[in-house]
């Protein structure tokens, strides 16, 4: 499966990425029955799946921060969710000894912050 996105604007909109492209991005990539993103579809890849992490993160760290029991093992593992989520977005990108952008780690930080943001306590397996 290859992901294609057109869009054109001329002025900055920050819209909600659509769980749907976003969802199918995360299977594309932690599918081990699909071939390996090649170089263009893996920087594509990597920009849909970071974009979708810029907005989970702060909506998970809310849902954190609003946890009236902090100690809870739920709490305490959307915390860490959240901090792999911020530390690879502060992060350059990194890339795979193929030369193409890393996306395993960005779907799965997706994946797990996408469950805490729901209300589960543990994600599906891929």
């Amino acid at each position: 499966m290859t992901i294609t996105v057109e869009h054109e604007t001329t002025a900055h909109q920050a819209l909600p990425l659509d769980t749907d492209v976003v969802g199918a991005a995360i299977d594309r990539v932690l599918n081990p029955r699909e071939r390996r993103a090649q170089r263009e579809e893996a920087e594509l890849l990597a920009l849909l799946l970071r974009g979708h992490l810029a907005l989970l993160v702060p909506e998970v760290q809310a849902i954190v921060e609003a946890s009236p029991i902090r100690a809870e093992r739920s709490v305490l593992v959307a915390q860490i969710s959240v901090a792999w989520g911020k530390r690879l977005l502060e992060a350059a990108p990194t890339y795979t000894a193929r030369g193409t952008v890393a996306v395993v780690p960005l779907a799965e930080c997706c994946r797990e912050l996408q469950h805490h943001a729901a209300g589960s306590d543990a994600p599906s397996s891929p």
